[in-house]
C-alpha cells in the first residue's frame, strides 16, 4: 500500500465509458490490491470490477470476503497468423461480403449489438438490468464509429445489409477480436467464420490473434476450438455493488 494507506496509482482505475451509462463511480480494479474492509464499509454507491487468475484461490477469497461475487468464467483464447483458418462456406444460400466497415453501417452495427451479447458479464450480473446490459455493448460497438473504441472493424453484408461485424483492437504484433456479433437470423450460416479469414488475410502481418469468450457460452467455445483457437489463460469476472470510499485512492 502507498503513504496513508492509499491505493497506489495503477491497481485501480475509473472506467469513465461504464460511468456514462450507470451513472456512478465505476472501477477497475487490479488483483494484486491489498483489501480491507474499511474501503467498503462506507462511501459512495459504486461498481468495481476485477479479473482474478482462474488458480489464485486466496486473492479470489480475499475479493469475495469483501463483496465481490463471480459473475463468469473467461477464457482466453489465441491463434497464431501463420496457421491455417479452417474456413467454411455459409449455408446462407446468398453470396456475403465481408469489407472494413464505413460510417454509413453505423446503424446497423449498433442495432445487432444490441442483442447479441446475452452471454458478457453484464448480462450475466444479477444487478444490472438486461436493457442497461444491451445498452452497454450497443454503446462499445458505436464507440467505433466516435474513434473511442477499436482499430479496426469488419462487416459482413447481404444485399447491401449489414448482417455481422468484428470490431477488432491491434496491440503492437497482435491483435484481439473485441467483439464478434452476427444477427439472429442470420447465425450458425458461417458468416463469423468468413469474417475471421477475412480479418486474418487482411492482418497476417500480424503475429498472433486472441479473443476471449465466457465458460457459458458454449457456442462460441466450439466454434473458436473448430477454427483453431486454443486456450491459454482463464479467468474469474468478479462485479462489486455497493459502497466504496474513494479517499483510498490516491
Amino acid at each position: 500500500m502507498g503513504k496513508n494507506n492509499k491505493i497506489e496509482v495503477g491497481e485501480v482505475r475509473r472506467d469513465y465509458f461504464l460511468e456514462s451509462i450507470l451513472k456512478k463511480p465505476v472501477y477497475q480494479m487490479d488483483s494484486d490490491v491489498a483489501l480491507s474492509p474499511k474501503y467498503f464499509s462506507n462511501g459512495t454507491q459504486s461498481f468495481i470490477y476485477a479479473k482474478i487468475s482462474f488458480d489464485e484461490y486466496r486473492i479470489l477469497n480475499q475479493f469475495q470476503e469483501v463483496g465481490f461475487e463471480i459473475v463468469e468464467l473467461n477464457l482466453q483464447f489465441e491463434k497464431s497468423t501463420l496457421s491455417k483458418t479452417s474456413f467454411e462456406t455459409g449455408t446462407t444460400g446468398v453470396e456475403v461480403q465481408v469489407r472494413w466497415a464505413a460510417n454509413q453501417d453505423r446503424p446497423e452495427v449498433v442495432e445487432i449489438a444490441k442483442d447479441s451479447f446475452k452471454y458478457s458479464r453484464f448480462h450475466l450480473d444479477r444487478n444490472i438490468d438486461n436493457k442497461v446490459a444491451n445498452c452497454i455493448k450497443e454503446t462499445w460497438a458505436e464507440n467505433f464509429f466516435k474513434g473511442k473504441r477499436g482499430d479496426k472493424m469488419a462487416v459482413a453484408t447481404i444485399d447491401d445489409k449489414v448482417v455481422g461485424f468484428i470490431q477488432i483492437l491491434t496491440m503492437g504484433n497482435s491483435f484481439y477480436l473485441d467483439l464478434v456479433a452476427v444477427s439472429g437470423s442470420h447465425q450458425k450460416s458461417g458468416i463469423a467464420l468468413q469474417m475471421i479469414e477475412f480479418v486474418f488475410e487482411k492482418l497476417s502481418y500480424k503475429d498472433n490473434c486472441f479473443v476471449g469468450t465466457q465458460a457459458s457460452n458454449l457456442p462460441s467455445i466450439r466454434f473458436y476450438q473448430k477454427i483453431g483457437f486454443k486456450v491459454f489463460k482463464s479467468n474469474y469476472v468478479l462485479h462489486y455493488h455497493g459502497e466504496f470510499d474513494r479517499k483510498f485512492i490516491k
